[in-house]
C-alpha cells in the first residue's frame, strides 16, 4: 500500500483520530503488509517504508501522530507513476490551494479518505474514480462500513 498523507495547514481540521481508527481497522483486517508513507503539501516527500507484521504498524502510527502540519496544498505535486503498490489510500480534505491541482495519474487504484467538515469532496471523488478507486467519507460512514468499502475494493479482504 502507498499511503499519501496530506500534512497541509488545512488538513489539520481532519479528524485524525477518525481516520487513524480506519487505517488500524483496515491494517488489522491484512495483518502482513508494505506501507509507504507519502507526506504531501506544496511539495511531495519522499516515502518511507514501513514493514507491518501481525498488524503491529506502532512505527507508522507514531510517524502520523507526530507529523507536523504546515504549508499550502498542491495536488500538482503528486505523481503516482512514480510508486510501486497493490493500492494508493489518499487521506486528504481535497483543497488543493498552490499552483497545479491536477495530478499525475497511473493505473493503481486510488481509495481516498477524507474526515473533514470543509472539504472538495468532488475533487477527491474524481481522483477516486479516474483511478478505479472509491471515496470514502468519514463523515458521513461509520468506521466499519469505510473498512467494508476498503476491503471489498481490493483483493486483500
Amino acid at each position: 500500500i502507498v499511503l499519501f498523507w496530506d500534512n497541509s495547514n488545512s488538513a489539520q481540521s481532519r479528524d485524525i483520530e477518525k481516520e487513524l481508527t480506519l487505517l488500524d481497522s483496515y491494517i488489522q483486517k491484512i495483518g502482513n503488509l508494505n506501507i509507504e508513507l507519502v507526506q504531501f503539501n506544496i511539495k511531495t516527500r519522499k516515502g518511507e517504508s514501513f514493514e507491518i507484521t501481525n498488524g503491529n504498524w506502532e512505527k507508522l502510527k507514531s510517524a502520523l501522530k507526530t507529523m507536523v502540519y504546515d504549508g499550502g496544498t498542491s495536488f500538482g505535486s503528486l505523481d503516482f507513476t512514480k510508486y510501486k503498490g497493490d493500492e494508493i489510500l489518499l487521506f486528504s480534505d481535497g483543497m488543493s490551494n498552490f499552483g497545479k491541482s491536477e495530478p499525475v495519474f497511473s493505473n493503481i487504484p486510488i481509495n481516498v479518505i477524507s474526515s473533514s467538515l470543509t472539504v472538495n469532496y468532488d475533487f477527491l471523488s474524481y481522483i477516486a474514480q479516474r483511478c478505479g478507486g472509491l471515496s470514502v467519507n468519514l463523515n458521513k460512514l461509520t468506521n466499519d462500513e469505510a473498512l467494508s468499502l476498503l476491503a471489498n475494493s481490493n483483493s486483500n479482504s
